[in-house]
């Protein structure tokens, strides 16, 4: 839950629910729905089937400094029990640069800062995140780069938002995505 932060898109088979719900009565089809699409998901995300040692486990991957957006390898180490030891978080040398987004964004920050606040489910943070930034961040940019024209011309106001734009793209490009310890999600 840190900027910047890979995603990965993964989609199963396609599952053909017409079939299903001409099969069986809508109770039942609902159930083998339900089955076909779990069955899927321990293949498309990371999936730790030990319900008791899932703590110990989720840390043991983060421990390893995996990148879990390889499911697969994610995946193959839980199910072998090969984690490897502990790693260090790879160092971040563009810090700078995002402490400069983060004075040039003051604004749509600090409302992060105080939404995120009220998320009470951890599996919302980064969606919360991205759909606000989605909109605050574009919204006051172009607020930004409107006064500036104001004042210095249309050339400047252009060079300022796209620079703003370029800053957060190699941020997010060359910054190391290290994956929270997960003792601090309690």
């Amino acid at each position: 839950s840190n900027f910047p932060a890979k995603v990965t898109v993964s989609y199963g088979k396609p599952i053909s629910t017409r079939e299903i719900f001409e099969a069986n009565s809508a109770a039942k089809s609902i159930n083998i729905l339900k089955g076909k699409v779990s069955e899927q998901l321990k293949y498309l995300s990371v999936y730790i089937s030990d319900d008791e040692n899932y703590e110990k486990t989720l840390q043991k991957l983060t421990d390893t400094n995996i990148d879990f957006t390889k499911v697969s390898n994610a995946n193959e180490i839980i199910k072998n029990n090969t984690f490897s030891k502990k790693k260090s978080p790879k160092q971040n040398y563009f810090k700078p640069l995002f402490y400069i987004i983060i004075l040039n964004s003051i604004i749509p920050f600090l409302l992060w800062k105080k939404g995120s606040k009220k998320i009470d489910e951890i599996e919302f943070i980064d969606t919360f995140r991205f759909a606000i930034s989605l909109v605050t961040f574009p919204f006051f940019y172009s607020l930004q780069a409107w006064i500036l024209s104001l004042y210095f011309g249309n050339t400047v106001g252009l060079f300022y938002f796209a620079f703003s734009a370029f800053l957060i793209l190699i941020y997010s490009k060359l910054a190391p995505t290290n994956a929270k310890n997960h003792v601090e999600f309690n």
